[in-house]
């Protein structure tokens, strides 16, 4: 049995005394390992909204930054995410904070992390209390065990859909889920994968062009770009398709190990967004065959055009399941579309696949002068945990909609129409 770890003040380095919290200056003693990883840290050994001790940091993301504490009331492991520090400079962003951390925190899923507190630190910096999950990201799990099977693949996409469902449901949409918001625990035979961030603000275009755009320069992100819908590449306002959409790119790395839209910088992104398309998805990373079933199932979720997508998650996950059944697998999570919340019945759901929206065709100028080659193959994972920086305000304004177009193809019918009168 190995020697309890050392616990140090992490203010003045004073080795621990039999109590939780330095008698010098107050701060609650960390283990040296968490102290040594991270350096000076100002919340390491902090008591925040006088209940939660910070121990450690378990990680940094684009919004914030992430650390393990423990809940002093009640004796319990909890993470804590502290936003940003210019974001609570902004009326807007913390208006939008209590808002959704509010509808957050009415979200119980057992795919979904919970959000069980929040509040504005004594230095006025946002912060949410999640439940400690135990498990590793997505991300890690890919590029440490390889490509999904087919077959996992389909269970992973069954969890993520019907926390969707449920998160859309109360009218909650993630705008950036990706890789790294997505906690993975468990082997590949059996796992559980619940979603991170929900009830957490994202920062909108809106936000940085109120802003003067320093929150994009600051290196936050508006979203991860490498999944983001070609809407919200845009600048546009998002809703539930946006997250179907991330939710296929996801899915398809999954089986590739490999990022499905890389791209070195932003600008790049946002000319290809316009009419990116992923190659065809017929083997896996690990050679295994994709059925063309699923490989149109995620293709459909792949649409430019959010009203060619699924209606929504319930929808999307019947589909899965009606293409499992044409591939012969047999209906397979029934009761995930039982849990799924909505009074909308399957028959609908059906109705709807059995006429599925017409895919609008690019402009003649944007189709591909040869067919889009199939992804190739890899055997090494090489999913990036990194995304070149989000867009600001200037970089993706909201596109308006003009008539020009149609007065001027009425007009050319008018004189067309009297040529031919005169003609005759």
């Amino acid at each position: 049995m190995s020697a309890p770890e050392e616990r140090v003040c992490p203010r003045c380095r004073r080795p621990a005394d039999d109590g939780d919290r330095c008698s010098h200056d107050g701060a609650y003693f960390v283990g040296r390992r968490a102290l040594e990883a991270v350096g000076r840290d100002a919340y390491l050994g902090a008591f925040i909204a006088d209940r939660y001790a910070v121990l450690e940091r378990v990680g940094v993301g684009g919004m914030g930054t992430v650390y393990r504490a423990r809940d002093e009331r009640t004796g319990e492991r909890v993470a804590i995410k502290f936003l940003r520090d210019e974001y609570a400079g902004h009326r807007s962003i913390r208006r939008r904070f209590v808002r959704e951390a509010e509808a957050g925190a009415s979200l119980d899923h057992p795919n979904i992390v919970r959000l069980t507190d929040f509040g504005i630190d004594a230095d006025r910096t946002l912060y949410i209390v999640m439940e400690f999950v135990e498990g590793w990201t997505l991300r890690e799990e890919v590029n440490r065990n390889g490509p999904f099977s087919v077959e996992q693949a389909r269970r992973l996409a069954g969890q993520l859909l019907v926390a969707l469902a449920a998160a859309h449901e109360a009218g909650l949409v993630h705008r950036d889920l990706k890789h790294d918001n997505i906690m993975f625990h468990g082997s590949r035979a059996d796992f559980t994968a619940r979603i991170l961030d929900f009830g957490v603000v994202k920062i909108t275009a809106a936000d940085a062009g109120e802003s003067g755009g320093e929150l994009t320069a600051n290196g936050a992100m508006v979203g991860s770009p490498s999944y983001m819908s070609p809407e919200q590449l845009r600048g546009l306002d998002v809703g539930p398709p946006a997250d179907l959409y991330a939710l296929a790119v996801v899915i398809y790395e999954s089986l590739t190990a490999r990022r499905l839209f890389p791209a070195s910088n932003y600008d790049a992104l946002l000319r290809a967004g316009a009419r990116r398309e992923a190659p065809p998805l017929d083997r896996n990373g690990r050679g295994e065959a994709v059925p063309p079933a699923f490989d149109r199932w995620l293709r459909r979720a792949l649409e430019h055009d959010p009203a060619d997508r699924y209606p929504g998650a319930q929808t999307m996950l019947l589909a899965l399941e009606q293409a499992f059944e044409e591939m012969g697998g047999g209906a397979w999570h029934g009761d995930l579309l039982a849990d799924a919340p909505g009074t909308v019945p399957p028959e609908v759901y059906r109705r709807e696949l059995a006429e599925p929206p017409t895919p609008s065709p690019p402009p003649l100028a944007q189709r591909p002068a040869t067919p889009t080659p199939t992804a190739p193959m890899l055997t090494t994972p090489i999913l990036s945990a990194t995304d070149p920086p989000g867009p600001s305000a200037e970089a993706s304004p909201p596109r308006k909609r003009g008539w020009l177009p149609v007065g001027a193809f009425a007009a050319a019918a008018l004189v067309a129409f009297a040529a031919l009168r005169l003609l005759r």
